[in-house]
């Protein structure tokens, strides 16, 4: 089939040649987006221990800052000045804490009070002085409100699934947050065996460990039971990230290095930038392609169409980068999981196809069917 659109081709007009060229630069700079978007797909498969980092990052700090805020809580102040041993009892002893805090109001008697107008005092209550106001005590129980936030945050960083995928971010995350799992795990188990806080075993077993950067996950009960306050200010100063740190600074997400200065730097924005500019740009492709078919000189010679057709090689690779776009639109969406990314694929894809269409009406990749193959060689 390619031997007979070559064949048949004869001098290009005006219009093949106009065609022709606009499908040349299309084509071209659809390939540079293409190659942009596929090579965006790493970016988007480190997104998740991204997340992962982040959300392990805001957990660690805010840890710091509730242990910050009991120290200045009043409730707790006065809770510790009555308990010496109050920074060695356990998490869950801490939540079961009762504060009892005592005030005082004045209190008069009505026969002190004042007469209504227009009534005037008694002859008794000219002869007797008013009573002395009385004071009343009234005392109020409290629990310590910054433990029940600093346990829902020791729930949180005892996430197996997100401390695995933090570790994954880069070395220096994998070996610190390795370190102070290896320190709270041991906190934990050393109190387990000297005060017999928790009976059963402190890690949940995992059977699907799929990874060596594995964090295997504490039984929450054994996490509150078996720390004490003083265990949590350790873990929680631990291998504290640092804030002067650019990475914790600025946001926990690598910037894009492989796109033009046009393209954003964020990357959820630069993917669905890049791919509704190759829409745009493979419509124009496919617009400019289906005024070359139908001319009837078309592939007409010197071409784009007619050069790519000479050889089934040269028409396999021109078959190839019409549907790269499309397999990095998809590639993308499909390793983001955005909604967003996922309507734009689906437009590039369709456009990718119109103009794939439009080339089979003159069957221009028939050659490469082998069927058609083996009648070329029968006859």
């Amino acid at each position: 089939m390619a031997d007979e659109l070559s064949c048949s081709s004869i001098e290009p007009s005006k219009v093949d040649a106009a065609a022709s060229d606009a499908c040349t630069r299309a084509g071209a700079f659809a390939l540079l987006l293409s190659v942009v978007l596929f090579l965006l797909i790493p970016y988007w498969a480190q997104r998740q221990n991204e997340t992962a980092l982040r959300q392990y990052l805001v957990h660690r700090l805010n840890l710091a800052l509730r242990l910050d805020a009991l120290d200045n809580d009043p409730y707790w102040r006065e809770f510790s000045a009555s308990h010496i041993t109050a920074e060695s009892m356990s998490v869950a002893q801490l939540l079961a804490a009762r504060v009892e805090t005592s005030g005082s109001r004045t209190h008069t008697d009505k026969a002190a009070r004042p007469a209504a107008p227009g009534t005037g005092p008694s002859p008794e209550s000219r002869m007797s002085p008013p009573p002395p106001p009385q004071i009343l005590s009234v005392s109020v129980t409290v629990t310590i409100v910054e433990m029940s936030a600093i346990a829902d945050l020791l729930k949180k960083l005892n996430d197996s699934k997100l401390l695995t995928e933090s570790r994954g971010y880069s070395n220096v995350y994998d070996f610190s947050i390795a370190r102070w799992d290896q320190k709270l795990t041991y906190l934990v188990f050393r109190n387990q065996v000297a005060n017999a806080c928790f009976a059963k075993p402190i890690q949940i077993p995992n059977e699907g460990r799929k990874s060596e950067q594995f964090v295997p996950m504490i039984d929450n009960q054994a996490l509150l039971r078996c720390l004490t306050l003083r265990d949590v200010r350790e873990i929680a100063q631990f291998e504290l990230p640092a804030i002067s740190n650019p990475q914790v600074g600025g946001r926990v997400e690598r910037e894009i290095e492989v796109t033009p200065g046009s393209l954003p730097r964020d990357l959820y924005w630069a993917s669905a930038f890049a791919q509704v500019l190759l829409f745009f740009v493979v419509v124009y492709f496919g617009a400019f392609a289906r005024e070359a078919v139908s001319s009837e000189a078309f592939p007409a010679q010197g071409t784009l169409f007619s050069a790519f057709a000479r050889s089934p090689l040269t028409l396999l690779v021109l078959l190839l980068v019409l549907w790269f776009p499309a397999i990095a639109a998809l590639g993308v969406a499909a390793m983001s999981r955005e909604w967003l990314l996922a309507i734009c694929s689906v437009l590039v894809f369709s456009a990718v196809l119109s103009a794939h269409v439009a080339l089979q009406r003159k069957s221009y990749f028939g050659s490469l069917n082998p069927r058609n193959a083996k009648r070329g060689q029968g006859t």
